[in-house]
């Protein structure tokens, strides 16, 4: 195998790692992520840690945006007040 084609598995393996590590240990995946190297896969591991916080910020506000706004006729019966 070709040093680049290595090179280049060894970071979709450490992507990969980062994104589930973060998934499901996100601590651990913090400590991790502190490993100052050169080496493909941990720059893998650091890009899939990136990218999955990335995909929980689109997630959110995809929901935050999906959620009903009321109607004028339910925000007039929000502010409906007896007046005495």
């Amino acid at each position: 195998m070709p040093e680049q084609d290595r090179e280049t598995s060894e970071y979709i393996k450490g992507f990969n790692e980062g994104y589930l590590i973060t998934q499901h240990l996100p601590d651990l995946a913090d400590r991790l992520a502190t490993i100052e190297t050169d080496v493909p896969r941990v720059g893998g591991f650091k890009d899939g840690r990136k990218q999955y916080a990335l995909d929980q910020v689109r997630n959110n506000r995809a929901k935050w945006a999906a959620k009903e706004t009321p109607s004028k006729a339910e925000k007039s019966q929000e502010r409906d007040f007896d007046r005495e």
